[in-house]
């Protein structure tokens, strides 16, 4: 058999030569065996070392995470109470000039945090506090002496007409309450009482059979739309100037009743 050479780190040597092991010591065999031994550990060694890198790597970057995390709810949670605050202060604000909507603002503000399980600010504890403590009814309109049958604000909300079974109309002042103008004139309980879009003129309807037009300004009759004895109704023109239709107004009573 023609001899076989084996290259094991660097090193020729003869491991057959006829068929029989040739001068190979056991102190060599031993010698290989631990370089073997050695060079398997070191890369298990670089294995482990790699992974540990790795997971600390991982660590590293959820660590980064969680941090931006908390950051994000902090700003957000500073978010939350800056808007809180800022909606209880409008509704402190707006508790003389609108209760109704600084009510809402209020509950607003109290909800600026709580639906994301946050503390409520102070703030919006005192506005919804103010908000419940403040009248919703601003004003009381007391003058009529008998029923009042329908009560109409005036284009520019700064005026309502109300209309009563006292067979008057009356104006008032809507921010205050204030009486402004008595429309009289009428025989039976008025139904009704509308301004004009212009908020101008009233036109009153009554159940003495007519419907009454008054200049608001003058507090004067200008015309009388429907006369008991006449049974004149309100011309196309007028209806539309006032924003009626034929149903707004009684019908006219037979003429001479």
């Amino acid at each position: 058999m023609s001899e076989n050479v084996a290259l094991l780190v660097g090193y020729s040597i003869p491991l057959f030569n006829g068929g029989q092991v040739d001068h190979l010591t056991p102190y060599l065999l031993i010698a290989i065996i631990v370089f073997l031994f050695i060079l398997a550990q070191d890369n298990d060694t670089k294995a482990n070392t790699q992974l540990y890198r790795a997971n600390t790597a991982e660590a590293g970057a959820q660590g980064q995470a969680k941090f931006a995390n908390e950051q994000k709810n902090r700003a957000d949670y500073q978010t939350h109470i800056a808007n809180a605050r800022w909606l209880a202060a409008n509704s402190i604000a707006q508790q003389e000039a609108d209760p109704k909507l600084s009510l809402l603002l209020a509950m607003e503000a109290i909800s600026a945090t709580r639906q994301y399980k946050e503390p409520v600010v102070p703030q919006a504890d005192e506005a919804l506090y103010r908000a419940l403590a403040s009248p919703v009814l601003k004003t009381t309109l007391s003058g009529h002496t008998d029923s009042a049958r329908s009560a109409v604000f005036s284009p520019d909300n700064k005026y309502i007409v109300t209309a009563s079974d006292d067979k008057t109309a009356k104006i008032w002042d809507a921010k205050s309450g204030q009486l402004r103008f008595t429309l009289s004139g009428h025989t039976d309980a008025v139904n009704s009482a509308a301004f004009s879009p212009d908020g101008k003129s009233v036109v009153t309807a009554s159940n003495d059979g007519t419907a009454r037009v008054y200049r608001v300004d003058l507090e004067e009759l200008l015309q009388v739309a429907q006369e008991r004895t006449s049974g004149r109704q309100l011309s196309k023109e007028e209806r539309v100037q006032f924003g009626l239709d034929e149903q707004a107004l009684p019908t006219p009573l037979p003429t001479g009743k």
